[in-house]
């Protein structure tokens, strides 16, 4: 029997994961959580065989939680379940201990598919994200897009600030300091060469980078 645990600070999709994993005979669910700290208590004590995480939970996201869960509890195998496209984060986490990084749009079949190969000690990696990581290893660094010099927290924060939160908001969010927010937004002007709000703004939107 394949022991799942849920994280996302959503209802509907707990409940949605829940059900479509209660329709297979070698699936259990042995936990849910709602935020980053629930989720790091589910990996850590209640060690499902599987993780389903959101990217973006109060508390700590999925790259914050990496790191703990990679060395404090390798034997969870993750899978990243998101809105974000694929080629935003799901190099970065797959580089971090993620095995599988799915959109949410993907087919249910999908997510049992990725949960069953993620059990027997594989990695799942979706066409979107085969597209993604094969257009990286072909891209020369000199070509790269501005935002793709960012690290994963420089652009999370990057994308919070261009949908109009405020620092303080973002630091609230993320269980920071505002002080460390502020950092991490004049290093994200500098590498990308923008000079104020609206410019960050505008790059995203141009970019299509917002949800």
């Amino acid at each position: 029997m394949i022991r799942v645990g849920i994280a996302d600070d959503h209802p509907v999709v707990r409940s949605g994961l829940r059900a479509l994993l209660s329709s297979c005979d070698d699936m259990t669910v042995v936990g849910e959580a709602s935020d980053g700290r629930e989720t790091r208590a589910l990996a850590l004590d209640v060690r499902p065989h599987v993780l389903i995480m959101d990217l973006m939970m109060p508390g700590y996201s999925a790259l914050d939680l990496m790191t703990t869960l990679r060395e404090r509890a390798s034997g969870v195998a993750v899978m990243v379940y998101t809105g974000y496209p694929a080629e935003h984060y799901g190099p970065a986490l797959l580089r971090d201990g993620a095995r599988a990084y799915l959109g949410k749009d993907c087919d249910p079949s999908e997510v049992l598919a990725a949960i069953r190969a993620l059990h027997a000690g594989r990695r799942y990696i979706t066409s979107d994200m085969a597209g993604v990581l094969a257009q990286r290893s072909s891209t020369q660094i000199s070509e790269a897009a501005p935002h793709q010099a960012l690290t994963p927290r420089e652009f999370q924060i990057f994308l919070k600030l261009a949908q109009g939160d405020s620092p303080a908001h973002i630091a609230d969010a993320l269980c920071v300091s505002a002080k460390t927010i502020s950092t991490h937004k004049a290093r994200i002007m500098a590498k990308m060469d923008l000079h104020s709000n609206s410019e960050l703004t505008y790059y995203a939107t141009k970019r299509r980078l917002l949800r």
